[in-house]
């Protein structure tokens, strides 16, 4: 069931945001989402790599992202209230070059990041070490089957 999950939560937020009438008013899955979405700050993203996927981590007041180009892609964490500078980007995870990373997403502990055409998703959990530096663990690779269609 876990290799599933990521096309679940895919599945579940298009369902919720797509049609939002149908997200807010019948669906009991997307009652809990809030309808307001309040825009914190902008900043300038001047690198040649494109934003794949990310989550906002309350907690620790973080953007994780997936990003990059083919071949130079990987997943990194900045303060949300702090403009992308070398000084504050921790790269988490370079992904192989013949994997490009998309989408994120966290479920409890572990985090998930599909890949682009190589139908794999990567599962991960999350380190932080002794001098507070935070890294992604590759703890699964589960690979989502195709069919001619797709």
């Amino acid at each position: 069931m876990l290799s599933k999950t990521p096309i679940l939560i895919y599945f579940i937020l298009i369902i919720c945001l797509a049609m939002p009438g149908l997200g807010y008013r019948q669906n009991r899955v997307c009652q809990g989402l809030p309808r307001d979405v309040e825009l914190v700050s902008t900043f300038t993203y001047e690198e040649p790599k494109f934003i794949e996927g990310f989550y906002y981590d309350p907690e620790n007041d973080l953007i994780y992202e997936s990003y990059g180009l083919y071949e130079e892609s990987g997943i990194r964490a900045y303060p949300l209230e702090d403009p992308i500078s070398e000084e504050n980007v921790q790269i988490l995870y370079e992904n192989p070059p013949e994997q490009f990373g998309e989408g994120l997403a966290r479920v409890g502990d572990s985090i998930y990041q599909l890949t682009y055409q190589e139908g794999i998703v990567n599962q991960f959990h999350e380190e932080i070490d002794e001098n507070g530096d935070r890294h992604f663990v590759l703890d699964n690779q589960y690979s989502i089957p195709r069919t001619e269609e797709c």
